[in-house]
């Protein structure tokens, strides 16, 4: 996790933010994983983290103040934890370098939605995550 946190800090930011595209891509990534499939105590727990710096260019309206489709992202998590109910967590970073409420109020509604973590860390500034902000690690017995 932190190495790809870091490899995220060297990245430019493009200007759009198609969260519904990366939810999918997400549960595309997952349904590839042989791993999703096990059950039992041995299966595999699996902890996303969804980072933006905005609110999403492909699921809100056209209108002004933007309007974000949040029954849309709603169904695209709900979607994503039932491919392995109880071992999946979405988590969320909020790093925009203005306060934007609207952005940060999405990723923390999606955090919610995907039972993880929410991170406000609105000075942009991504070197300030910790990994303990992000995944709530299963308290119990190691096998």
């Amino acid at each position: 996790m932190t190495a790809a946190l870091n490899q995220f800090a060297k990245s430019q930011d493009g200007g759009d933010t198609p969260y519904l595209a990366a939810l999918s891509g997400v549960q595309g990534a997952l349904a590839s994983d042989p791993g999703l499939y096990q059950m039992g105590p041995t299966a595999p727990l699996y902890f996303v983290v969804f980072m933006s710096d905005g609110y999403p260019t492909d699921a809100v309206s056209g209108q002004s103040p933007v309007v974000v489709d949040q029954a849309a992202l709603q169904r695209a998590i709900s979607s994503i934890l039932a491919m392995a109910p109880g071992r999946i967590t979405l988590s969320t970073v909020y790093y925009g370098t203005i306060n934007d409420p609207t952005a940060a109020a999405t990723l923390q509604t999606m955090a919610n939605a995907g039972q993880g973590q929410f991170a406000n860390v609105d000075t942009g500034s991504i070197s300030s995550i910790s990994v303990n902000d992000l995944i709530k690690v299963p308290v119990g017995k190691c096998q």
